[in-house]
């Protein structure tokens, strides 16, 4: 496989994984994973919502069956090593018989970053890592920062005219942004668990 194709299977799943977008809150990543064999994609899996199947284990479920001997596992993120709500991801895939496993990014969650590779090369699995690291990283930023630091991961969006108003001479609201603009906000708040507004926001919209 080359490293071309590498990539294209990576973006695919890193598609897969923004299915769960705003839905594996409060404390998962968005994960996407593919089984690929013979360069052929035969099975796809993403961590639909917080407390379910792990991205890895949707995608052996999807494939019903044992995968055969060439097959490679390609997945936007580190599977996990430890056991919580449900089974460690490694361990599915070494019981899968699965012997490859391409990566994008290593999870930081202190609990899980590097035992997982190390169990699965432990356990006779060869691991391919940095592929589009820099997009599997990017998917989680908010998840990635609490992780590391601890800290709530803070975005702040303004909408005002060029000599800094947000409603019109009278006070009445009316857009500002344009239509790509508002999608482009609706879609980032989708990231976010909890979203901070003035009270006259709160007090307009109960009144509306």
């Amino acid at each position: 496989m080359t490293d071309v194709q590498k990539e294209e299977l990576m973006r695919r799943a890193l598609d897969l994984a923004r299915k769960g977008l705003g839905m594996t809150h409060p404390d998962n990543p968005m994960v996407g994973a593919l089984i690929v064999e013979k360069g052929k994609v035969v099975a796809e899996g993403w961590y639909e919502k917080d407390g379910g199947a792990h991205a890895e284990v949707n995608a052996l479920s999807q494939l019903g069956r044992r995968p055969k001997k060439d097959a490679t596992l390609v997945c936007t993120l580190e599977p996990c090593s430890t056991e919580g709500r449900t089974g460690a991801c490694v361990d599915a895939i070494l019981k899968s018989g699965i012997r490859h496993v391409i990566l994008g990014a290593i999870d930081p969650n202190p609990m899980h970053a590097g035992r997982g590779l190390d169990k699965l090369k432990e356990g006779g699995v060869s691991v391919e890592t940095r592929i589009l690291t820099d997009d599997c990283e990017d998917l989680n930023l908010i998840y990635n920062h609490w992780k590391e630091q601890g800290t709530p991961f803070f975005a702040t969006k303004t909408a005002t005219t060029i000599d800094g108003y947000v409603a019109t001479r009278s006070g009445h609201s009316k857009w500002i942004t344009g239509k790509e603009a508002r999608l482009d906000v609706m879609y980032w708040r989708r990231f976010f668990p909890a979203i901070a507004v003035g009270t006259g926001t709160v007090l307009r919209t109960i009144q509306n």
